[in-house]
């Protein structure tokens, strides 16, 4: 696996975003609105979802691998 160069902002949120992703069950798909129902309401936070999909978390369409 290549070096990626997905980033995230909010750096400080990165512990608790993948607390959620452990502690919860996965979803079909993994997208905004779903951000947004685990408290993830700002703009930044978005670029989580990019960061999955390189790191292979997610498939292109958004799925838990």
């Amino acid at each position: 696996m290549a070096l990626t160069n997905a980033y995230v902002l909010p750096t400080n949120r990165i512990p608790d975003f993948f607390s959620k992703i452990r502690d919860g069950q996965a979803p079909e798909r993994f997208t905004n609105q779903l951000l947004k129902d685990w408290g993830f309401n700002s703009t930044n936070d978005r670029a989580f979802i990019p960061l999955l999909k390189a790191l292979d978390f997610l498939t292109a369409d958004g799925k838990p691998t």
